[in-house]
């Protein structure tokens, strides 16, 4: 298999990132790529259905997730450090435009209206998801949505900011999706992931077999993969502590 992201060879196997050896195993569907250290999960059903239908019904109630209080008040801290990082790494005075990709129930987007544009910034807030579910609550809160695969919109402009919080590693195809974000984004894109920790960033089992199956991931990054992914597109990169999953998840905010 060649590696999605640098385009070297893949070695099928168990990574343990603590001993830094690799075990071949084979019949896996897990791929670790000694060049960048990217690690690629061969899920061979429709992802994109995957995280339209199954992806919301494993994590919630059949029909998706109650959007509730409750839902919004479990990612509080999340979100406030998300906004944080808006205000530490980005000159919000320069920018009037801002889309979280794959926003989810839009824990974020409500928060940043709430708390830091609310009153009297004209900063226009959009949203994308696939989930009809997700789609449906960020309309009723007034955010414009758009719906579908990402790397396929046609994006009516281009965004001051864009945003991917933990949403690129559920994404199959990231070059296509590395060229959209290049396309669509005026001045910042600041992304999260998990990285490739743990026997391959939390696998170890084949995810078309075993019994606990796919949970959405297609790739663990490395600094090296995730900054080898948009070289070509960003002029600057930062690396910032991750708020989500810690030491084992990486933040980047990219500058044109």
């Amino acid at each position: 298999m060649i590696c999605p992201v640098c385009k070297s060879e893949m070695r099928e196997g168990i990574w343990d990132w603590i001993q830094k050896i690799f075990t071949p195993k084979s019949n896996l569907d897990c791929h670790r790529c000694d060049n960048c250290g990217h690690i690629f999960v061969d899920y061979k059903e429709d992802g994109l259905d995957f995280h339209k239908n199954e992806w919301r019904q494993k994590f919630g109630a059949k029909g998706g997730i109650r959007f509730d209080s409750s839902f919004h008040k479990k990612r509080d801290l999340i979100c406030r450090g998300r906004c944080q990082v808006l205000e530490d790494y980005v000159d919000l005075k320069k920018c009037k435009t801002l889309l979280d990709v794959g926003a989810g129930g839009g824990s974020f987007l409500l928060m940043m209206n709430q708390q830091w544009w609310g009153k009297g910034n004209d900063l226009q807030l959009e949203a994308q998801e696939i989930s009809t579910h997700c789609i449906s609550y960020l309309r009723e809160k007034g955010f414009k949505t758009y719906d579908g695969d990402f790397s396929k919109i046609n994006f009516e402009k281009q965004y001051d900011i864009v945003t991917a919080w933990h949403v690129v590693e559920h994404v199959q195809d990231i070059q296509s999706l590395a060229k959209q974000v290049a396309k669509i984004t005026k001045k910042y894109f600041i992304v999260e992931v998990p990285m490739a920790a743990g026997s391959n960033g939390g696998y170890g089992r084949n995810p078309n077999t075993h019994k606990q199956g796919f949970n959405g991931h297609y790739h663990f990054f490395t600094k090296e993969s995730m900054i080898h992914l948009f070289k070509d597109y960003f002029k600057t990169v930062t690396e910032n502590k991750a708020i989500q999953g810690g030491e084992y998840s990486l933040q980047l905010i990219f500058e044109k």
